[in-house]
């Protein structure tokens, strides 16, 4: 707590708009947008090893935050005073950081894919600087962002190295890991609401995770085996599958929002259905129209 005061003390505006920036680059929506645009319009190989390290390492953390349940740091002691202004990016549990998670598997899963020296610094040094703006906005303590880093790392780099031979195989036995840890995470989420030992709100976090995860698991494992699409490499054709795709999916995403009560499950299932979407039936539409090629089709 001591790091965080100090922090306090040398808050100025200049740090505050860094800092804030930095961690508002972190969230669902630009997380989704960037995997399926690489999913559907560049290199499914990197989408996939991307998405495997989210959200591998993302039902880890969150597991463990709800394991662990550790209050925010304003909770535990009245003198950090968080910034208002990212207050709502401060959901569920402290322990470990979501935000830092999340950074590190996006970051650290896709720098084997860049050439570029100057890209791959960038890519190593932003969730550090992740890190850092949570412990400046008074929202994490240093445990919370070094566990998680450390945590997503080591998952992230086993994972990578594990699809070094990429094959249907492994990318298929992944995809079903990711199915199973996912449903026993829900059994336990489920139990800590129903028995009153957390409420929805700590735990909706940990929910959209594991919806999220099941969902592309479920849609990675079909499209791996039953219809295996090729990208679309014309730049024109690109721009419609991107657009469509992503009106698509916010147009389901504010549907299934309406329609479904909030509650743990229909959180689980919303989410479910967005990423399924994504990965396996947008794709499956488009080669049922003939937009894109399903190697599988053509092979049978």
């Amino acid at each position: 707590m001591e790091f965080l005061l100090f922090l306090q003390q040398i808050s100025n505006p200049i740090f505050d708009f860094i800092f804030e920036n930095a961690t508002l680059l972190i969230n669902e929506t630009l997380v989704v947008a960037i995997i399926s645009y690489v999913y559907w319009c560049h290199n499914k190989k990197t989408a996939q090893i991307m998405a495997f390290s989210l959200f591998l390492s993302g039902l880890v953390v969150q597991v463990m935050k709800i394991w662990f349940r550790v209050p925010r740091p304003w909770v535990i002691d009245e003198r950090i005073k968080p910034k208002q202004k990212i207050i709502d990016t401060a959901t569920g549990y402290s322990f470990p950081s979501g935000h830092t998670q999340t950074a590190t598997a996006i970051s650290y899963s896709t720098i084997q894919f860049h050439k570029k020296k100057s890209v791959q610094v960038i890519l190593l040094v932003f969730p550090l600087i992740v890190m850092f703006s949570r412990l400046y906005l008074g929202v994490h303590t240093l445990c919370d962002v070094v566990v998680s880093y450390l945590v997503t790392l080591l998952i992230t780099t086993a994972q990578m190295n594990y699809l070094k031979i990429y094959n249907n195989k492994r990318v298929s036995s992944i995809a079903v890991l990711i199915f199973i840890i996912s449903i026993l995470s829900l059994m336990y989420v489920n139990y800590l609401v129903l028995a009153s030992i957390s409420p929805f709100e700590l735990v909706e976090d940990t929910a959209k995770i594991i919806g999220c995860a099941i969902g592309f698991s479920l849609g990675i494992f079909l499209e791996t085996n039953f219809l295996d699409f090729s990208i679309v490499k014309e730049n024109k054709k690109r721009i419609v599958v991107l657009a469509i795709g992503a009106i698509s999916t916010l147009a389901l995403k504010i549907i299934l929002n309406i329609v479904f009560p909030e509650s743990t499950n229909v959180v689980v299932l919303i989410y479910g259905i967005i990423t399924f979407w994504i990965s396996y039936l947008y794709p499956y539409i488009l080669c049922n129209l003939n937009f894109i090629i399903s190697n599988k089709k053509m092979n049978s």
